[in-house]
């Protein structure tokens, strides 16, 4: 501290409640704090002062415009003078407060399902624009509008559970994925190849809830000759090409078909194609043709023509020859 401070000579500036020199001693002089802010605390140095508010018998200072919880001048359920409001005396337009705009869950008046005074939403009255409503923005799981797998209104994904239902329903789940980098994931809704594969593979409930198809089981295929066209068709709805092998790259689930497969292994879904070639069924290359699937490009190293002349498939050896 500085010596003439030490013995109470400090050094005062005119407008400044504290000693020049810093020591931080407080001028005692009331008229040179800074009162401005509030009337009873010193902006500069803390000091506080009591009974110095100019209230007027009101509930603002005004002096410094410090606002005290009483004498309020109440117009319903709003201070004129400070705008304060209590939860009594209000001036209700419908459920809003037209004073302080307090709302109550009553009298609303409803535009559909939102209320034009409140905006509160309800579910019901709903403007429905397919699957989003269009005052609300709620969504439904219907009327969806589907780009490939995915809806262009909610984003809803249709890519995951089985895709192929029986009955008159037909096929009700995704028939646009996109696999143009690859079957590990579609690139619109990132559904695992693999998901994808086991539903169009795990045809056992196609006919008949309580058969079972061995796609390994030559004699079971014999036993079910349609097989080979539902799974192709099954692929083709499902976007995929039945002359490709499909594999899991270590994308496999916890339970069902192939679970204990690795990295790298099953399933090689080019099988259904193969026994459909070796069987002569010709209604397969048939329904790929419809699909605008090319016959000519190579299967597993060789042409469909190739493949069915090594077995001997009289019917396909001559509708390829033909085109």
């Amino acid at each position: 501290m500085n010596l003439l401070c030490s013995i109470g000579l400090h050094k005062w500036n005119a407008k400044d409640c504290r000693c020049a020199r810093g020591c931080g001693a407080q001028n005692p002089l009331n008229d040179v704090h800074d009162w401005s802010a509030n009337c009873e605390l010193c902006g500069v140095c803390d000091k506080t002062r009591i009974n110095a508010h100019e209230w007027n018998h009101g509930c603002r200072c005004e002096l410094c415009g410090e606002v005290r919880d009483e004498m309020h001048r109440w117009d319903g359920c709003k201070c004129t003078v400070c705008s304060k409001t209590r939860d009594w005396g209000h001036k209700w337009n419908g459920c809003t407060c037209s004073a302080c705009s307090e709302t109550r869950d009553q009298a609303h008046r409803w535009d559909g399902c939102t209320c034009s005074l409140c905006f509160k939403t309800r579910d019901e009255a709903h403007s429905w624009d397919g699957c989003r409503c269009s005052i609300c923005a709620k969504t439904r799981d219907e009327a969806h509008n589907w780009n490939g797998c995915v809806c262009s209104m909610c984003r809803k994904k249709r890519s995951k559970g089985r895709t192929y239902i029986v009955g008159e329903r037909g096929w009700d789940g995704c028939t646009g994925h996109d696999w143009s980098r690859g079957y590990k994931w579609c690139t619109k809704c990132g559904e695992s190849g693999y998901n994808v594969c086991e539903e169009a593979v795990d045809r056992s409930r196609l006919q008949d809830p309580s058969q079972f198809v061995d796609l390994e089981d030559d004699a079971s295929l014999r036993a079910n000759p349609r097989t080979y066209l539902e799974i192709i068709e099954s692929f083709l709805k499902l976007g995929m090409d039945p002359r490709q092998s499909y594999w899991t790259d270590g994308y496999v689930n916890t339970s069902g078909l192939y679970s204990a497969a690795g990295k790298g292994e099953g399933p090689n879904e080019a099988r259904p194609l193969f026994k459909a070639v070796a069987y002569d069924c010709i209604e397969a290359l048939i329904l790929m043709d419809t699909h605008g699937v090319s016959l000519r490009a190579p299967f597993v190293g060789k042409s469909l023509l190739r493949h069915a002349e090594d077995y001997g498939s009289k019917k396909i050896v001559a509708y390829l020859r033909r085109r």
